[in-house]
């Protein structure tokens, strides 16, 4: 939780520090920077394509942070869950940005609490961890990774919850195999307890 001041009001937000992409969309510090090796010293800055209405893409432009707060461009936290330059912007946001993939309410921290039989799930238990609270665990003002934007994504919520006793179909991926390098046709079960999810289709009895 922190404050700032709009039209001379003190408001308190979740919502990160944000600059306005070459789009419209916000890009945090993370996004922003190449860190060297000990993840600590910046060592360049990312470029971002711009648009330009004769060939359809622009110079390239980037954002030079010297701390994590030098932009604080998206900083009101909308009712609806999204981060916006100020609340005039909520009802635009929400039109765009619908939160939880529409099958979910959003929470005030930002995450999404889905409705019965959907759940959020994105390639591995990690990042499926990090898609529902996309934010830092000691500081929820830094978003890891992802935007504010990500709560409107279609990742949240969009998943089938089999974790209650609902019957689910159960997922395979098939190697097709090669007979000429001895290879066989397999067939991977793919759920989450089987610890399959993001490699299915890949030959694991050669």
């Amino acid at each position: 939780m922190r404050a700032y001041i709009e039209s001379g009001k003190l408001v308190y937000t979740t919502c990160g520090f944000y600059v306005t992409g070459p789009f419209g969309q916000p890009i945090s510090y993370d996004e922003s920077v190449i860190l060297d090796t000990d993840n600590e010293t910046v060592i360049g800055f990312v470029e971002y394509d711009t648009m330009d209405s004769l060939n359809g893409i622009g110079p390239r432009v980037t954002y030079n942070w010297t701390t994590e707060v030098d932009y604080d461009e998206f900083p009101y936290r909308c009712g609806h869950g999204g981060c916006v330059p100020a609340a005039a912007y909520c009802a635009l946001d929400l039109a765009v940005n619908p939160p939880c993939g529409v099958n979910g309410l959003c929470l005030v921290d930002g995450t999404c609490e889905c409705y019965a039989g959907t759940t959020t799930f994105l390639l591995t238990p990690e990042l499926t961890a990090l898609a529902q609270v996309p934010y830092d665990a000691t500081n929820p003002t830094i978003w890891v990774g992802v935007t504010p934007s990500s709560i409107g994504e279609s990742i949240q919520c969009q998943s089938r919850d089999c974790s209650d006793g609902v019957t689910c179909e159960i997922p395979y991926g098939c190697f097709p195999g090669s007979k000429e390098k001895n290879f066989k046709d397999t067939q991977t079960v793919c759920t989450l307890e089987s610890g399959n999810y993001g490699s299915c289709g890949i030959d694991v009895a050669r």
